[in-house]
């Protein structure tokens, strides 16, 4: 399979957070494209969370949504995977290092995208 990038940018005007770092990308088998990063005041705040992103088939990109916020726990690192046609994000949550726990969930396809999730216009 080849592939071919150009840059873009994926937020509007006026994004709602100080602060977002650790993207990553990933491809399904039908081109769909998903980033996503966590968010907050600054890397380990207790108020940074998972955002994600779809680009849709016309090219243009959805609004982000929050997709992972346990309230006042640090989310960090978010890694994004397709295996078997199917989606699955992997990031970790907890205010230290050594207190952090792996997190885990994989959507088949883009049906996550239907969820009752957070998303700003």
């Amino acid at each position: 399979m080849t592939m071919m990038a150009d840059k873009q940018y994926v937020f509007r005007e006026g994004q709602h957070f100080q602060s977002s770092h650790a993207s990553t990308i990933a491809v399904l088998p039908s081109g769909v494209v998903f980033a996503a990063w966590f968010v907050g005041s600054y890397e380990k705040s207790s108020d940074t969370t998972i955002w994600m992103i779809v680009q849709e088939q016309d090219g243009s990109w959805s609004a982000p949504c929050k997709v992972a916020d346990e309230e006042g726990i640090a989310h960090w690192n978010p890694v994004l995977y397709v295996q078997d046609g199917s989606l699955v994000l992997f990031y970790k949550v907890g205010h230290e290092i050594t207190d952090w726990h792996t997190y885990t969930w994989k959507r088949d396809r883009v049906a996550f995208w239907k969820l009752n999730v957070q998303t700003w216009e």
